[in-house]
């Protein structure tokens, strides 16, 4: 995309280019070239009607699970939890966007971790199901597995995910969840048994978790942030243009 921004000045026919990071923001000044007034961020959502916490669903306290596959690192999560015979993860390594290889197939699975794909009224069960969820990522400088964090938290789960450079603005370390730094098999295990051993701890980040989602990152919201957007960016017109011709 630099091309079209920096060498052909792209940004200059556009009102305002929205992006979910604060690393795409700096990305945006820095080495596009782009104008900050005309970068607003804006967080991702989740369908927080749909992910909600499910009372009925019964927690399996030794379950955990993870979801998507763009960037996720999948090895270290495996390594991670190898040794923990009695803790079952499951894994819904699929996406229909990503074009990640799938790491978890021709892949020798301890017998605690298993990983297909999950329609999405699955999906929601299996987080339901869950102690908490975790969202292992290789290091990348985007946004990777904000869907699946976001879903998580909207359900009111605990969460684990890998801090990045492009995932710092959702979670907050021991407030709305725990991050862990990219690669660190060692910190993965130490999380995941802090969460299992702890459930006055998944309970507070959890509750904190899905609060941060009514605050900041529900549908109403998001599409409330765009509309604001676009308001903000495209110059008042005449009060005859209140009511337009339908024709036009």
């Amino acid at each position: 995309k630099r091309l079209f921004f920096k060498g052909l000045g792209l940004h200059r026919e556009i009102d305002t280019l929205f992006v979910y990071a604060a690393s795409q923001k700096a990305f945006g000044v820095e080495r596009l070239g782009i104008p900050a007034k005309k970068l607003r961020l804006i967080p991702f959502h989740a369908d927080s009607d749909f992910y909600r916490p499910l009372p009925d669903v019964k927690v399996n306290e030794n379950q955990i699970s993870a979801a998507g596959l763009e960037w996720r690192d999948y090895p270290t999560l495996i390594a991670a939890v190898k040794d923990m015979s009695d803790l079952l993860t499951l894994l819904a390594a699929a996406s229909p966007w990503s074009k990640h290889a799938n790491e978890t197939e021709k892949r020798e699975l301890p017998p605690n971790v298993k990983a297909r794909r999950y329609e999405y009224g699955e999906l929601r069960d299996l987080y339901a199901s869950s102690a908490f969820v975790v969202v292992p990522l290789y290091e990348n400088d985007f946004q990777a597995g904000v869907t699946t964090l976001l879903e998580a938290m909207a359900m009111g789960k605990a969460v684990i995910v890998t801090e990045t450079t492009g995932q710092r603005d959702v979670v907050v370390h021991g407030e709305n969840g725990l991050t862990t730094p990219p690669g660190d098999v060692p910190a993965w295990k130490e999380a995941i048994v802090r969460l299992r051993n702890d459930a006055v701890l998944r309970e507070r980040l959890g509750r904190n978790a899905r609060r941060w989602i009514e605050e900041n990152a529900t549908l109403t919201l998001w599409v409330d942030n765009i509309v604001n957007g676009i308001r903000d960016s495209v110059p008042q017109r005449p009060d005859k243009t209140r009511y337009p011709d339908p024709h036009i």
